[in-house]
């Protein structure tokens, strides 16, 4: 994790660059260092290099789809923790993602302040999780 002096690290990935923009404004405003990446393939690359603590993953992300993103960042040695933010509601796409190894779902459209909020809570389990096992 990120020292909290310099506000956690986030990553949003996500084929609309409208959405892109927005979270990376919101999330700023909110304290977090971010990143950004268009496609699956530069957000897994943008993941081992930035080292975010969490990672937004929408979707419309080319060669390297959301759950396949989803799957690679969780192999990493340090994996972040991981929400998907999708236009897909069914209780089967949900599912998938959480399989995978997302920490939460939010669905499209989106209110940013909730989503920053899900962001916070999923990276204060972790902290809780993370202290417990030490």
């Amino acid at each position: 994790m990120t020292d909290e002096a310099e506000g956690p690290r986030a990553l949003v990935v996500d084929g609309d660059e409208a959405t892109l923009r927005l979270l990376e404004l919101k999330l700023s405003r909110a304290g977090f260092q971010t990143g950004t990446a268009s496609d699956g393939e530069d957000g897994y690359l943008k993941a081992r290099a930035f080292g975010p603590d969490v990672i937004i993953i929408g979707d419309a992300l080319g060669p390297l789809d959301s759950h396949s993103l989803v799957r690679a960042v969780a192999e990493l040695p340090a994996a972040p923790a991981m929400v998907f933010l999708s236009s897909r509601d069914g209780g089967e796409e949900i599912d998938r993602a959480l399989r995978a190894g997302c920490d939460d779902y939010v669905l499209k459209p989106f209110s940013p302040h909730e989503l920053i909020h899900r962001v916070r809570v999923v990276l204060s389990r972790r902290r809780i999780a993370a202290e417990r096992s030490e």
